[in-house]
């Protein structure tokens, strides 16, 4: 079975194509033009970003679906950590609890329906200041959507899991690492 991270969407492609390349001076090469990026920061939900051009300009010739406007609705928000840290970045959930963000604004979102769960979500982005993440595992967090299009479950489960694995274990508490996967 073909990896789905490997044959599915190119979150860098996108990332790239918003912000533009890394030059060996720190500067930034090609990606949108800072209006583009503005119409974008300036969106108040996800779905707004189908009136915007900016969204068509980094989706040539298709149209983009619910998992993509999310994907876009948090790209102003978080860096790219690049190829050389993609391993040891840690994930977003992760970066919460470093952040000490509470546990019931954590739940607030898993129990949130769309669009108020991935507002709230950016919402935590903004807060933590451009957060390093690996785009290549941050994406499918955001990509992955249920029947309707809506968010996935899933995908707010690993949220929370990842916070709560960030926690240090107490040394009276063993781990179960048996599902671990």
């Amino acid at each position: 079975m073909a990896d789905e991270k490997s044959t599915g969407p190119d979150f860098l492609d996108i990332y790239t194509k918003f912000h533009g390349t890394l030059q060996a001076d720190g500067t930034r090469k090609g990606g949108l033009d800072n209006g583009m990026k503005a119409q974008i920061r300036r969106i108040a939900e996800p779905d707004d970003l189908r009136d915007t051009p900016a969204l068509y300009r980094l989706f040539n010739q298709a149209r983009p679906h619910d998992g993509w406007l999310r994907v876009v609705f948090l790209l102003p928000w978080c860096e790219d950590c690049g190829d050389a840290k993609r391993d040891i970045t840690p994930r977003f959930g992760r970066q919460l609890k470093e952040a000490n963000i509470s546990e019931p604004r954590l739940f607030q979102i898993a129990h949130s329906r769309a669009p108020l769960d991935i507002i709230q979500l950016r919402r935590l982005a903004i807060s933590l200041k451009h957060p390093r993440v690996d785009w290549k595992t941050f994406g499918w967090l955001l990509y992955r959507s249920e029947r309707d299009g809506s968010w996935s479950q899933k995908s707010k489960r690993q949220l929370i899991e990842d916070f709560y694995i960030a926690q240090p274990a107490s040394s009276d508490t063993k781990r179960d690492v048996t599902h671990e996967y």
